[in-house]
């Protein structure tokens, strides 16, 4: 008799416990909403057109070579050319600020 009643007093405990938790789903569920809310509209704040103020400076570097083959058919009347162009070397750097400025 003792077990029979010690196995419904879990029982019990696990349908309050299981009930609590159906209970605050729909508060956690705003709750984490609320938040993901909140984060996504710190992250849209850090780039704004109207409030943003850049002076970024761009330098491109580049070493490229151009091989060109001209050929005069006979009598001088049409050429060919050919063009190689190759890119040796190409570097870009930015330096600057961009500055977020308050409402």
């Amino acid at each position: 008799m003792r077990k029979a009643q010690s196995a419904l007093e879990y029982a019990l405990v696990v349908v309050a416990v299981i009930a609590a938790l159906l209970a605050m789903q729909n508060y956690l569920s705003r709750a984490m909403q609320g938040r993901l809310k909140g984060v996504a509209d710190q992250l849209g704040e850090h780039y704004s057109p109207q409030h943003t103020t850049s002076d970024i400076t761009t330098n491109q570097t580049s070493n490229i070579t151009v091989q060109t083959n001209t050929t005069e058919t006979e009598g001088g009347i049409k050429f060919f050319t050919e063009s190689t162009t190759t890119i040796n070397d190409e570097t870009q750097h930015q330096t600057g600020t961009e500055t977020i400025n308050p409402d």
